[in-house]
């Protein structure tokens, strides 16, 4: 089953991310991946890899190995890979296809009582009745759509937050809002040396929401204000080309590390701080 001919891509993951590092045939190769890894719905076996893709070329397998190892793709059980975020896209549409599809069987049955009643008769509208202007009060102001999506997701974020305090027994009143713009302003406030965050999305709530449950909004702030005095973070040494980010800082990797101060000035280079870290990763 394939609702869609294409997938969605991620811009600034590509690139931020791991394969931003790679060589410039690893990516393109990573490209052509992708392309068969979701024509074949998300099952594709060495045998495709080594005859469509690899095709015995020395560079293109040396190119692919690249990509395992960094893993951006990673070898599953059998004879097949995987690919995490594509994987994530199609199994949510497998699940949009089988609600539809119960939508669909449950709207097409027709009971016996309905069999009996027959046709239902078309209903009249009511016309409605004249108001006086007197008493016509003016309505709400209008927002944009782009503030209804944000207002939408932190009302329903903090319904969820008071639906859990709930279920573990604690009161639902008093329960503060989770200050998501407050903390996205905070960041392009301080952090001017950095990308600019321009937009919320789930992503980035989900990251806000984990932070504040062990960290408060102090802190936070603190943490933005040492990534702006951090020469690795801003990439001010000539041998840096990357540049930390919101997702990034945000991310439960690093934003303990730079918390507890491991991106300071002190006097090391962008590549002694990478040297001394085996596990960094540019997206966190």
């Amino acid at each position: 089953m394939k609702e869609l001919p294409y997938f969605k891509f991620n811009v600034t993951e590509y690139i931020m991310g791991d394969i931003a590092i790679t060589s410039d045939i690893a990516q393109g190769l990573f490209t052509k991946v992708m392309c068969w890894y979701w024509h074949k719905d998300c099952q594709l076996d060495m045998a495709t890899i080594n005859t469509r893709i690899l095709m015995k070329d020395p560079e293109r397998i040396k190119a692919f190995q690249e990509l395992i190892d960094l893993g951006v793709i990673k070898p599953s059980d059998g004879d097949e890979i995987t690919i995490d975020f594509l994987d994530e896209q199609f199994q949510e549409l497998l699940k949009q296809h089988e609600n539809r599809s119960k939508a669909g069987k449950k709207g097409g049955r027709v009971t016996k009582e309905q069999r009996k009643r027959g046709p239902k008769k078309p209903i009249e509208e009511a016309k409605p009745e004249a108001t006086p202007e007197s008493s016509i009060k003016p309505g709400p102001s209008i927002k944009s759509d782009e503030d209804k999506d944000e207002d939408e997701n932190e009302d329903t974020d903090n319904k969820e937050s008071l639906k859990q305090d709930s279920q573990k027994g604690k009161p639902e009143k008093g329960t503060k809002k989770i200050p998501y713009k407050e903390v996205l302003k905070l960041y392009n406030e301080i952090c001017t040396d950095l990308p600019k965050a321009e937009k919320l999305n789930d992503s980035r709530r989900s990251q806000i929401r984990a932070r504040l449950k062990d960290y408060d909004l102090d802190i936070i702030k603190n943490v933005f204000e040492l990534c702006q005095a951090s020469d690795f973070i801003c990439a001010r040494s000539e041998e840096s080309k990357w540049k930390g980010g919101f997702d990034w800082i945000m991310g439960p990797k690093y934003f303990q590390k730079i918390k507890e101060g491991y991106y300071e000035n002190k006097g090391r280079t962008a590549i002694d701080i990478i040297s001394a870290d085996e596990n960094f990763k540019l997206n966190g």
